[in-house]
């Protein structure tokens, strides 16, 4: 499951992994995410994976890096931070960011949280 939530008091959005996250979980919180388009058009995303173990293959993680993308037009800017300390999901994440081709979606994984925070708000 991941579970897509304002963070008010620092403006960015969270998904927070639990349990055994499914492609249909990912597609799910991408469409949830289109609908913060007009009040952060400079998106910031941290994904907590929570060690969560990823129920789809190297295949299905370029399938859903091409869903996203449809969406990349809404916003002025995307800072999209990962945090895991599994490996295999790290290596997912990297196939990920290998598959971006928009510019204005910048994404990078971090083994804390701490870090990838400082991150979405450097400038």
């Amino acid at each position: 499951m991941v579970d897509v939530r304002i963070d008010e008091e620092k403006q960015i959005l969270v998904w927070s992994h639990s349990g055994m996250v499914t492609e249909l979980d990912l597609i799910s919180a991408i469409d949830k995410t289109k609908d913060f388009a007009d009040n952060y058009p400079n998106l910031k995303l941290l994904e907590l994976n929570n060690d969560s173990p990823l129920d789809f293959g190297v295949t299905k993680t370029l399938e859903i890096a091409i869903y996203a993308k449809k969406y990349f037009p809404l916003f002025n800017s995307v800072k999209h931070a990962f945090v895991s300390n599994t490996p295999i999901n790290i290596a997912s994440f990297i196939m990920l960011i290998s598959s971006r081709f928009n510019v204005k979606h910048k994404i990078k994984a971090f083994s804390t949280k701490e870090a990838a925070i400082e991150w979405l708000f450097e400038k």
